[in-house]
């Protein structure tokens, strides 16, 4: 969850182990029993850490962007592509700190040349579309715009043109001429 001293991080599962004095204890060594040895490690760090799958990483993560996110930006939505962004191994900072900088874009931009996208260093739709893909959270109404950019401009001034039309009809009511 992310409730009591969690708020300022995004949903997580705490987990930890108290032996009988209710010390807190390594849970590794138990949960390698438990599960027979399982996806781990013979070779663990002294550390008793596991590294998780992508598979794994990417079940925790399961989140849907939908903002368009560059450099100078921040919040709960830059630090969610920064912990994605980590998971995938493209994010190198230690922390996720919320803060879309050099070190983001960067991240961004490596995974843009990876999946043959425009290395902008912008969280733009198409970028956002293939992360939301790696995560299985692509939603099929997040589509990617079909009209080039001279057919997105004529249907901008074709709206504009409506726009004024309106306006000056409604002007000549109110004046009356």
């Amino acid at each position: 969850g992310d409730s009591g001293n969690a708020e300022e991080t995004v949903p997580h599962l705490h987990f930890e182990m108290h032996d009988p004095e209710h010390k807190v204890i390594n849970p590794f060594f138990s949960l390698s029993a438990a599960s027979g040895g399982k996806g781990v490690s013979s070779s663990v760090p002294s550390t008793g850490a596991v590294e998780p799958t992508f598979e794994e990483r990417k079940a925790a993560l399961r989140y849907i962007f939908s903002k368009t996110l560059q450099e100078g930006a921040e919040g709960s939505e830059v630090r969610q592509l920064q912990l994605t962004l980590k998971a995938m191994k493209y994010f190198t900072y230690p922390v996720a700190t919320g803060y879309y900088g050099e070190i983001t874009r960067d991240a961004v931009m490596a995974f843009q040349k990876k999946k043959g996208l425009t290395q902008t260093g912008v969280a733009d739709q198409l970028t956002r579309r293939a992360l939301n893909t790696d995560l299985g959270t692509w939603d099929p109404n997040d589509y990617v715009p079909f009209y080039s950019e001279a057919e997105t401009r004529a249907l901008k001034i074709a709206q504009l043109q409506q726009m004024i039309l309106t306006l000056q009809a409604q002007l000549k009511q109110m004046r009356g001429y």
